[in-house]
């Protein structure tokens, strides 16, 4: 009998379900919006049915369903603790869907199931060490130790984005409460912001003219082609912190890998220069030797390729 696992990415503004073979295989996937309601966890038990309906495989063909979310979970309670999906917070998820769809459930962190995604199919899968850090609104992470994702006393390790790079009186105020959290100045938003406070100040730029609240990474990314001055300082400045970001971690766990995804990485000739040329100027020989700097490959499904590789990692430990 064949055996399949649902991988599920649950986002703030979509969720994303997908049938996936036990060789990483994503053979049908299905996404729909995320509603605000309390009834979100209906609204996933519906999608998980659809998908197994949908590619016409039986309940007992699947091992478990894995599911990544955004931010912190509580293990031992089932639950979500993010605030980014509030209609989720404190509830025992695991329980209500192992009730509704009759499946073993395994909760992830959205960025560590991303980060085994890699690890199992994606840049890192032949190495047994790796960092990874996800550039977009803010900065998320994950670490994999001898095969192991790193998930911490609590399941709260691998917070990338606040690994602290400036210790100034000047340093840029994080979402957490905390100054100098890295995803204040190198996350995809955080680089627009930066851009769009110094065209406030008086700054000139070839993008003066544009609406300011409308200027993405893509428009600072091509001033910065053109040699615009606002635009190579900007774009300098995010890869200077992550490479700041990459010799730490270097330096701290000696990896093989250090990889990158997110959509700011689609200019990862510029952004990986920049990166590799300050994580050399800081890390240390021997570690520095070691670890490559690499871009992701599995790019949107990576989340729902590592929540299905997680969930049977699960299965094949408990037989």
């Amino acid at each position: 009998m064949s055996k399949y696992i649902i991988g599920v990415d649950l986002g703030g503004t979509n969720m994303r379900a997908g049938v996936v073979s036990v060789t990483g295989k994503i053979l049908f996937k299905k996404s729909l919006p995320t509603v605000s309601s309390a009834d979100i966890s209906d609204r996933i038990g519906d999608l998980i049915a659809e998908v197994i309906l949908a590619q016409n495989i039986k309940n007992d063909e699947v091992v478990g369903v894995g599911i990544g979310v955004p931010g912190p979970i509580d293990h031992k309670n089932g639950s979500v603790l993010s605030p980014n999906l509030p209609q989720l917070s404190g509830l025992p998820i695991v329980e209500i869907l192992e009730r509704i769809t009759g499946f073993s459930i395994n909760l992830e962190n959205d960025a560590n199931a991303a980060t085994y995604g890699e690890f199992w199919l994606g840049a890192g899968r032949d190495c047994r060490s790796l960092v990874m850090a996800t550039l977009g609104t803010g900065i998320g992470g994950g670490i994999i130790f001898n095969g192991e994702l790193v998930r911490g006393i609590d399941w709260t390790a691998g917070e990338l984005g606040h690994v602290n790079v400036d210790s100034g009186a000047g340093a840029r105020l994080c979402g957490c409460g905390a100054r100098g959290c890295i995803e204040t100045y190198a996350s995809a938003i955080s680089t627009e912001r930066r851009f769009v406070e110094e065209l406030e100040r008086g700054r000139e730029s070839e993008l003066s003219s544009m609406d300011k609240n409308k200027i993405t990474c893509v428009d600072i990314f091509e001033a910065y082609k053109d040699g615009d001055s606002l635009a190579v300082e900007t774009i300098n400045e995010t890869g200077r912190m992550l490479g700041i970001l990459c010799s730490s971690m270097a330096n701290l766990l000696n990896p093989e890998k250090f990889i990158f995804s997110g959509g700011i990485t689609n200019e990862w000739d510029i952004l990986s220069k920049l990166i590799i040329d300050e994580f050399n100027k800081r890390v240390l020989t021997i570690p520095g030797q070691r670890m490559q700097i690499l871009r992701a490959e599995l790019e949107n499904d990576a989340g729902l390729i590592g929540a299905a590789g997680c969930a049977l990692k699960t299965y094949e430990t408990s037989q």
